[in-house]
């Protein structure tokens, strides 16, 4: 009757050793699994990423290209825009446009920016600037700003 009982004792303990080592080696197996399908899925991630920054790097140019044209040409056409200003010079509607207490800014939307002729500025008072808009035929306009708002306006031989 021994041997049957040192048998089972055997098995038992067999039993009780090896279910541990199938369940570790199961858990390994699964651990390996899901590293390996974490690390796919990455690779794809990465893979995607890579193919978005190479097409974003092709397509920038193209934009940058596009803006700068962009610039070049509203930049030529501002150009052009003064050159005919220029070339008309001012008129008498545009005189009377101007309006005391009108800002510089306001003054330039109308008149497009004149010559500086004149600045004063004593310590404690508001500073007096004075700008002229002079036209080929000798024609001519001036304003006089006081602490950056129109205080007079004069003319000569606008049409």
């Amino acid at each position: 009757m021994k041997k049957p009982l040192i048998i089972f004792l055997l098995l038992s303990f067999a039993a009780l050793i090896g279910r541990p080592l199938v369940v570790n080696a199961f858990r390994s197996s699964e651990a390996t699994r899901r590293t390996s399908q974490a690390t796919r899925e990455l690779d794809a991630s990465l893979a995607k990423i890579k193919a978005a920054d190479e097409q974003r790097s092709q397509v920038e140019p193209d934009v940058q290209a596009q803006i700068d044209a962009l610039k070049a040409k509203s930049s030529e056409a501002i150009a052009d825009s003064q050159a005919m200003r220029a070339e008309a010079g001012t008129t008498l509607s545009e005189y009377e446009q101007i309006a005391s207490g009108m800002t510089q800014a306001e003054v330039e939307s109308i008149l497009g920016k004149g010559e500086e002729i004149s600045r004063v500025g004593i310590e404690g008072t508001p500073k007096t600037v004075m700008y002229q808009w002079t036209n080929a035929d000798g024609g001519n306009m001036n304003v006089t700003l006081q602490g950056g708002e129109v205080v007079q306006k004069a003319q000569f031989g606008l049409k």
